[in-house]
């Protein structure tokens, strides 16, 4: 009597692809993307072309996690 067939679940296939060299790769361009664009933002805001808030440091390119709007000229509305 052979044993049954093993069924492969999305968890299997997602377990292989997180080890496999093109999953770090994707990883790797994904860390260096962030960074590339925390560093541009950081630079428009110390040249005053983008507003930050004083209380939080939320911007008009990277928002509160629960989303947020401008209240003040320095303050967003989660915070005013």
């Amino acid at each position: 009597m052979s044993a049954p067939a093993r069924i492969v679940t999305a968890n299997d296939l997602i377990d292989e692809f997180v080890g496999s060299p093109e999953y770090i790769a994707r990883m790797v361009e994904a860390c260096i993307m962030s960074h590339r664009f925390e560093e541009a933002r950081q630079q428009r805001i110390a040249s005053g072309q983008e507003h930050v808030c004083v209380v939080c440091g939320c911007s008009e390119t990277r928002a509160c996690a629960e989303g947020c709007c401008w209240a003040t000229e320095t303050h967003c509305s989660r915070c005013v």
